[in-house]
């Protein structure tokens, strides 16, 4: 997650919950008994990743953590593990807590609508960040990822060069329920699809599209297979 990305992310959150103004009065100079200095938390934001066991979701809720917390908010991080009904509970739970936003990375784009829509009846923001949410009634404020249609396509080119003239075949692993890998698994195909039409003696072939859902051992299994 490239530094602009998490900079428009929080930028995104701060705006929507309000950072708070300062005071402006006149400063008293007459000198005062020191006390001790105590912070005041302007409020809490939840946060539910896809997983905390990849690094590239740690990364996400450990830097949304560290800038809001740079600003005045307390955070809690937690983390869906890929089960969507575990990640509705935690909304659930942050909605008790009474946070001041929430943050996902949804375990399945559809499937997180109702509590989503849940989270906007009670007045708080919503944001995702790099699997967006599919259900159409759910109310995100923003969605803030990288372009992963064209990290699909990218992809594809790689796989046309490193394959060369002879082609071959090769074997597709997604998750379907996760925006970002049917944004990757499109991009790949048109680059494919369109490399085939030009190149009928280097044809590619997508032999099989299983399901790696995101983990490696399921990801290994499934390669064994083909």
């Amino acid at each position: 997650m490239n530094i602009f990305i998490k900079t428009v992310l929080m930028s995104a959150v701060f705006a929507a919950v309000g950072c708070g103004g300062g005071n402006t009065n006149t400063p008293d100079t007459k000198e005062k008994p020191k006390e001790k200095a105590t912070v005041k938390v302007k409020g809490i934001i939840g946060v539910s990743v896809l997983t905390l066991t990849n690094p590239f979701f740690k990364v996400i809720g450990d830097t949304i953590k560290e800038q809001a917390e740079k600003a005045g908010y307390s955070v809690e991080v937690v983390s869906g593990e890929f089960d969507v009904a575990k990640q509705q509970s935690q909304v659930k739970d942050f909605l008790v807590k009474k946070v001041v936003a929430i943050v996902l990375c949804p375990c399945d784009s559809r499937s997180i609508g109702a509590v989503i829509q849940e989270a906007n009846k009670a007045g708080v923001p919503v944001f995702t960040a790099d699997i967006a949410c599919l259900a159409p009634d759910a109310q995100v404020v923003t969605h803030i990822a990288t372009d992963n249609y064209e990290g699909g396509k990218q992809a594809g080119i790689a796989t046309i060069e490193a394959m060369g003239e002879a082609g071959g075949k090769v074997a597709v692993l997604d998750f379907r329920q996760a925006e970002s890998c049917i944004l990757r698994v499109k991009g790949f195909k048109e680059v494919i699809d369109a490399h085939n039409k030009k190149n009928p003696k280097a044809q590619i072939t997508i032999v099989a599209e299983l399901p790696g859902d995101g983990k490696k051992d399921k990801s290994q299994s499934a390669t064994e297979d083909v």
